[in-house]
């Protein structure tokens, strides 16, 4: 039987969705640096093909850099879009985690910790 969260529940996971989001924000149009830069400037041009099809070396992660390319397409080339999947994917991954830890039987608390 399907378990329907509480609206306590609700309201937490939410809160904690929210305060993610909010701690994320502010970063997301900082220059890149390092190995963020170093990604980008090697394969956002790379055809998608040769992305997929061929593995240069280890900071070529190939999913990442896939959805990258998706947003960058869709919202030009910036710091925001470039980061935006790990942002969209960081702060959906809260509500994720909760439910398979519900999913997995855990308790109230401890699906709810395991999701930050």
């Amino acid at each position: 039987m399907k378990r329907i969260l509480s609206n306590k529940e609700f309201k937490v996971v939410l809160g904690l969705i929210i305060f993610a989001a909010v701690f994320r924000i502010p970063t997301l149009g900082s220059p890149l640096i390092e190995d963020e830069a170093i990604s980008f400037n090697r394969y956002i041009e790379v055809p998608w093909q040769t992305l997929v099809l061929k593995y240069h070396d280890t900071n070529q992660h190939t999913l990442f850099l896939l959805m990258a390319k998706i947003f960058t397409w869709i919202f030009g080339e910036t710091e925001v879009a470039y980061r935006l999947p790990s942002f969209v994917f960081g702060v959906l991954s809260i509500p994720l985690m909760y439910r398979l830890g519900l999913a997995m039987r855990f308790p109230w608390s401890s699906a709810l910790f395991s999701s930050v």
